[in-house]
């Protein structure tokens, strides 16, 4: 991975990178992340390739736990006019096997209609991969 976020600790709790071969972002959430780290960390994100253009991403959530629901309002009114603007179409998300972060997906799932772009939800990165190689 290119681009790193660690908590207070120095523990890396978001990587990411873009997957040029592939055709997508790809991001992936690691251990106990709040609501503040997933803001900061989208923040971070925003900043570092806020000229890249992608219609895929991959945010993959299986290794990571907690809940993060009160960022959703946040990622709706910031990060998705963001990733619309760069072009963003197609959005896997693989769910965490917590509970807490499985609902924290599902909540920011329901603010995805309005937001211009797919979303769809998936139990392995297998499955999301799949997924984004079968659309355009």
């Amino acid at each position: 991975m290119n681009f790193e976020v660690k908590n207070e600790l120095g523990q890396v709790y978001y990587a990411c990178e873009y997957k040029e071969k592939e055709g997508w972002f790809h991001g992936e959430w690691t251990g106990y992340v709040s609501s503040e780290d997933v803001i900061k960390a989208v923040k971070l994100l925003m900043n570092e390739y806020g000229d890249l253009k992608y219609s895929k991403s991959l945010n993959d959530s299986s290794k990571g736990e907690g809940s993060w629901d009160e960022a959703n309002e946040w990622l709706a009114q910031n990060w998705m006019p963001f990733a619309i603007g760069n072009g963003l179409k197609h959005f896997a998300f693989v769910v965490s096997p917590d509970v807490f972060s499985a609902m924290s997906s599902d909540e920011l799932a329901t603010k995805i209609p309005e937001a211009g772009f797919e979303m769809r939800t998936f139990a392995s990165r297998a499955e999301a991969e799949s997924w984004l190689k079968s659309v355009n």
